[in-house]
């Protein structure tokens, strides 16, 4: 939410989503916010705040992460709820793409620049604003941890879990790790294949990770990555190469794909499953996929689609 955007009331038909019957298979839907009723505007402040780092919504709360605070409004009135800012002047580099049970948290450091020593993970409650909990990290335990804004794609926080790429340290492979947000304990972590060339974390949960390389003219690729196997993204066939959000809709993982212009009818969005491939299987060829038995630890049944 920019400083003209506000909140709007309209969700996507169950056609765009699947609903229970799996994959959508209608045209391609798309509708301006101009064209839905709008709730509320979000106050206009001297200069503009920018994109958020985040934003969550849980009840009836909508709540959004800046650089230098998380303020919280009504969902549906736009009423000021709480503000909680950082103490002594830190800066917010991070926030949790999601809330899940309600707690939305932000990693902050004393400096701006991202060279802390130290910084700190904390837990709010989004519907009240309260402190649930809040613990001191190694930075460089997490890489890094970028500046004002978050740039660094290092580091991803999201489903209570932060996922972070550890660079390449003499002839040591880069490594990419998952912890507990809360407790700091580590869930997994393997080595990054040199296959991938230079990896960037997307999202925490599941982690996704950006891959380009290596080889100069490279593609961009996206890959679900689990404690012990991962799934490639395919590029659907309209599309020159994939953008920078992913989202999570329900158990849907929706990707960003950039084409032409203007996505034409002929193309529905394309789906595919990116559940786990079986650790011990033998490879059928690229972009194969298999199922394993639920696992706290990989989010089976996700589906993706541009």
């Amino acid at each position: 939410m920019h400083e003209n955007a506000g909140t709007y009331e309209d969700r996507a038909p169950e056609s765009v989503w699947g609903g229970a019957k799996g994959p959508p298979k209608g045209p391609w839907w798309r509708r301006g916010p101009a064209s839905a009723p709008r709730l509320w505007k979000y106050p206009r402040e001297k200069g503009s705040p920018g994109a958020p780092l985040s934003t969550w919504a849980v009840a009836v709360t909508l709540a959004m992460a800046r650089s230098d605070r998380v303020e919280a409004y009504g969902l549906t009135t736009g009423d000021p709820l709480w503000t909680w800012q950082p103490p002594d002047d830190e800066v917010l580099a991070h926030a949790s793409a999601d809330a899940p049970d309600g707690v939305g948290v932000v990693l902050h450091h004393a400096d701006g620049d991202g060279g802390a020593e130290h910084v700190r993970l904390t837990g709010l409650d989004v519907g009240s604003g309260r402190v649930l909990w809040s613990r001191e990290q190694r930075a460089d335990v997490l890489g890094s941890v970028g500046g004002v804004g978050g740039h660094a794609r290092e580091v991803a926080l999201g489903g209570g879990r932060v996922a972070t790429v550890r660079p390449r340290h003499g002839d040591a492979p880069p490594v990419l790790r998952t912890f507990d947000a809360h407790t700091g304990a580590l869930l997994w972590e393997r080595p990054v294949p040199e296959r991938w060339g230079n990896v960037s974390v997307v999202r925490a949960h599941p982690v996704v990770v950006s891959t380009v390389g290596p080889g100069e003219g490279a593609p961009r690729r996206l890959v679900v990555v689990g404690e012990e196997a991962e799934q490639e993204i395919e590029l659907p066939r309209w599309a020159k190469e994939f953008g920078d959000d992913v989202a999570m809709v329900g158990d849907l993982l929706a990707v960003e794909c950039v084409g032409p212009p203007t996505p034409t009818a002929r193309r529905p969005p394309e789906a595919r499953s990116t559940r786990s491939p079986s650790p011990r299987a033998p490879s059928a060829g690229p972009g194969a996929a298999r199922t394993v038995p639920p696992s706290p630890r990989w989010p089976t049944g996700v589906t993706s689609w541009c």
